[in-house]
């Protein structure tokens, strides 16, 4: 099993790398979970490689919780930019 170990080898990453510097701090903690969750990944296919199933399914499940966080962040971001827009919009720029 090959999973993205390095997060800017994926498409969300590459993204994040190309993202306006001035909105970085919106976007860190979206970075810090996306990593987590592919250092995550990366050990499930580890274990998954070796044969070790079982710690591979435990490993999985924490990777479920950082998904979770990843779309959560993902949605905390568009909800910034949805409020950033209604106020240009309410101010008439």
């Amino acid at each position: 099993m090959h999973i993205v170990k390095d997060a800017n080898g994926c498409k969300l990453g590459q993204w994040l790398q190309t993202a306006d510097p001035s909105k970085s701090s919106d976007y860190a903690p979206l970075r810090q979970v996306h990593d987590a969750f592919h250092l995550q990944m990366h050990e499930v296919a580890h274990h998954l490689n070796k044969g070790e199933i079982e710690t591979a399914i435990a490993k999985l499940g924490s990777a479920g919780q950082k998904r979770k966080q990843l779309f959560d962040e993902l949605d905390a971001i568009e909800n910034i930019k949805k409020t950033a827009t209604t106020q240009k919009e309410k101010s008439g720029s």
